[in-house]
């Protein structure tokens, strides 16, 4: 499949839109909402994207298959379950995390790596918050410092490679799952030729700064609009912080996807300022 047809645009927004909670959030008073309840909707949209953004995946059948950040490796061990022949590869800097999942994903058939991407090929410093009860936060690591001056991270120096010494013109089309808490610049950085190959890319970002130095949602999608990559679907995870999907523009026909965020204008975010919808064509 070389473009994905304005019905199946239509279908998949119609589809998240069905199974959202974005209305009993509304009802509730939004913002004004019990703390939990906010939290379930909030877990309920983003995996709604989740699963749309995997079945763009099965609709793509890349050829190449990234997971950074990965943790333990679902999406990589999904994807290489689907998709058998693909290469799919997921890396996770935080060594505790990585020793205790690298068994189950490369039973999987995942080539799960302890190393970060980042810009420089070499190694890098890798943060893991402390919490308050002194142990060392799971799923929150970073190449970048917590924000808040006060809090205490341990340091690991970790195997770090620019995404263009892993990717090569024979890793084809990619698909990439990115959630690597803040440190999306240094991604990019090291990735200047790799994401001309990313046909969809689904990343966890911020809309305020939370790590030191961090690309927020706006700086990402005017850098990823470079690569032809526009934002389609999104959901926030927790407050100011989105997931999104990202989507080559090339995959699908320009006039037809304006028709579609035009329709859907509530439930498609537009890009924070980055792309205004004059910079679509119009409908004639």
């Amino acid at each position: 499949m070389t473009n994905f047809p304005e019905l199946l645009l239509d279908h998949l927004i119609e589809e998240h839109r069905a199974q959202t909670h974005l209305a009993t959030f509304s009802m509730l008073g939004g913002d004004d909402a019990p703390h939990g309840i906010r939290k379930r909707i909030f877990r309920q949209t983003t995996r709604n994207v989740e699963i749309l953004f995997e079945r763009m995946v099965d609709l793509l059948a890349p050829d190449t298959i990234l997971e950074i950040g990965a943790h333990e490796a679902g999406f990589s061990r999904r994807c290489k379950a689907k998709h058998p022949e693909a290469q799919v590869i997921a890396f996770e800097a935080n060594p505790a995390i990585y020793g205790e999942y690298r068994a189950e994903a490369e039973a999987a058939g995942v080539t799960y790596r302890n190393e970060c991407i980042g810009d420089a090929d070499g190694t890098a410093t890798f943060n893991v918050p402390i919490r308050e009860d002194g142990h060392l936060g799971r799923g929150t690591g970073s190449l970048n410092a917590p924000k808040e001056s006060g809090r205490d991270a341990r340091q690991f120096e970790t195997p770090c490679h620019k995404l263009d010494s892993i990717v090569t013109p024979d890793s084809g089309r990619i698909a990439a799952w990115i959630d690597v808490e803040g440190a999306v610049g240094q991604v990019l950085d090291g990735g200047s030729e790799a994401f001309h190959q990313v046909d969809l890319a689904f990343i966890e970002l911020e809309e305020k700064e939370e790590w030191a130095g961090q690309l927020v949602y706006a700086d990402v999608a005017r850098i990823l609009a470079g690569f032809g990559l526009l934002p389609f679907l999104s959901a926030y995870q927790r407050r100011r912080q989105l997931n999104v999907f990202f989507l080559r523009q090339s995959l699908f026909d320009t006039r037809a996807a304006h028709r579609v965020r035009r329709r859907h204008a509530g439930m498609l975010r537009d890009l924070a300022g980055a792309i205004s919808a004059e910079s679509l064509p119009q409908d004639s």
